[in-house]
């Protein structure tokens, strides 16, 4: 999860064990441009930071999360349930600069392990239910968390901890909003983020999409009258060939109003897939990285960062006039001074 924060810091999360796949327990470091530790970030109450996000402050106050495993006699639950399974759940804090705990949620008081959408196997020994992917301060200080295999964004009272407000694209019964212009609505998303028009935006994975496949989405979120207004989407229309990645992936506005894209990961695994990328509001494409293998991203970003870390034996490549790809090679020696 490297990437900048408001404070001009890069922040990366560095790992220390997993628990599952797709888990990982450790700690977010802050780095200045010339990427020396500024400083280290870890979750009060006896918790370890989990890898999925980590949002630094001006103010210094940060928000965490990690997963939260319990043993659960799931055969009280659904038919077939193991006895004795290992359930994860969720717990969000907020601290303040003095890394102290102000404020704590758990999904174990708010969810129900059967909010998980049916792709989740509840009768098995390990069952992640609700996968807290992404975490966003709201503009009124509230809390928005990304939910992946409950297929929803939930909007967190800061100061009571109750849900404000469920965004649920596969349960109607938790749901609180009217869809508007979007009739396949999201599955297993990542990324949300308040933008500064007031919008949201997410990386729609789309996994239980009838044929699936990946979109860039943009909500104006009415939360008076409730309703959930998609206001751009990219692609525009579904259609075969377009990229899907299963899971991880991001979309960053940019303040031109085009988005950089971490375009997941794909599985199975194919010889060439699209990593990253840019477009822009009317569709096109800016620029695209095509990788090999196994190649691939958790989130991809795009920022104005200047870094005395490297030096490069040129400073621009003159391409000449476009007439098509010439396979011509342009070499550029980059030394490293760290």
């Amino acid at each position: 999860d490297l990437k900048m924060q408001e404070t001009g810091h890069i922040s990366q999360f560095l790992a220390t064990s997993a628990a599952g796949l797709g888990i990982g327990y450790g700690a977010f470091y802050t780095y200045d441009i010339n990427m020396n530790v500024v400083d280290t970030f870890q979750m009060g109450n006896g918790y370890e930071a989990e890898m999925h996000d980590f949002q630094l402050f001006n103010d210094g106050s940060f928000l965490l999360f990690t997963y939260d495993p319990q043993i659960v006699d799931m055969s009280q639950v659904v038919e077939g349930g193991d006895p004795a399974a290992t359930v994860m759940g969720l717990v969000v804090q907020e601290l303040d600069a003095d890394k102290n705990v102000v404020f704590e949620w758990s999904s174990w008081d708010h969810m129900e392990i059967t909010d998980a959408t049916p792709d989740v196997d509840l009768t098995g020994v390990f069952i992640d239910y609700c996968h807290g992917n992404a975490m966003e301060r709201d503009n009124d200080g509230n809390i928005l968390v990304s939910f992946r295999n409950t297929d929803e964004i939930i909007k967190i009272n800061r100061n009571t901890g109750e849900i404000m407000w469920r965004l649920n694209a596969f349960w109607d019964q938790l749901n609180d909003f009217t869809f508007v212009n979007d009739t396949i609505k999201f599955s297993h998303q990542h990324d949300i983020r308040r933008q500064e028009n007031g919008n949201i935006t997410l990386f729609d994975n789309g996994n239980l999409h009838y044929g699936p496949y990946s979109r860039l989405l943009e909500y104006d979120l009415d939360e008076e009258n409730m309703t959930a207004e998609l206001v751009w989407v990219y692609p525009p229309e579904p259609g075969p060939g377009h990229h899907f990645g299963f899971a991880t992936g991001n979309a960053h506005w940019q303040p031109n109003g085009n988005v950089a894209v971490g375009w997941g990961l794909m599985f199975p695994i194919v010889s060439e897939a699209l990593i990253m990328g840019e477009v822009t509001p009317d569709h096109q494409t800016t620029f695209a990285v095509i990788g090999l293998d196994s190649n691939t991203t958790y989130r991809a970003h795009k920022y104005e960062w200047e870094t005395d870390l490297f030096d490069l034996s040129k400073d621009t490549v003159d391409w000449g006039e476009f007439t098509g790809y010439t396979p011509e090679p342009y070499i550029i020696q980059v030394t490293n001074n760290s």
